[in-house]
């Protein structure tokens, strides 16, 4: 089973991004709930993730990796904001909204207390989560280069 994880877990992060797009469009376009600012920010920090990671999958190179976990980590602290001003009102020290759709609206999904922001704090957590564990994976050092370092020359 962990090997099954340790193959696929890139493919796992680029399916959620995919999930992401398409629910955010979803909700969006055809449920027409309006996007806030901070909605657009959150977006513009997720798209691009479904062609990066794609392209990541299909090549099976994990170069472009180091490049989207800052993309992921300024996502995730919007999103953490956008949590907050929807939980605790008086939080809202900055007004990212102005007067587009309200950043504090919470919008009923069928999910209970379950929000769109959420929704979308969980899917870029586990996308940084799946990367930074591939990463990880991909730059270990392989049993040979261990080896030709310990033998003398």
């Amino acid at each position: 089973m962990q090997n099954f994880f340790n193959r696929y877990v890139l493919y796992f992060a680029w399916l959620i991004s995919c999930l992401a797009l398409v629910g955010s469009l979803y909700y969006s376009e055809i449920r027409n709930f309006g996007a806030c600012n901070l909605c657009w920010y959150q977006r513009i920090c997720i798209y691009p993730l479904v062609i990066i990671l794609g392209m990541s999958v299909f090549s099976g190179k994990i170069e472009a990796i180091p490049y989207v976990i800052p993309q992921l980590v300024i996502g995730i602290l919007l999103t953490i904001y956008h949590v907050l001003i929807q939980s605790v009102p008086s939080f809202n020290f900055i007004d990212f909204c102005g007067v587009s759709t309200s950043c504090q609206e919470r919008i009923d999904i069928g999910l209970g207390w379950i929000t769109l922001p959420i929704l979308s704090l969980v899917a870029q957590v586990l996308i940084l989560s799946g990367i930074v564990y591939a990463w990880r994976l991909g730059n270990k050092p392989s049993d040979k280069s261990k080896a030709s370092k310990s033998e003398p020359k």
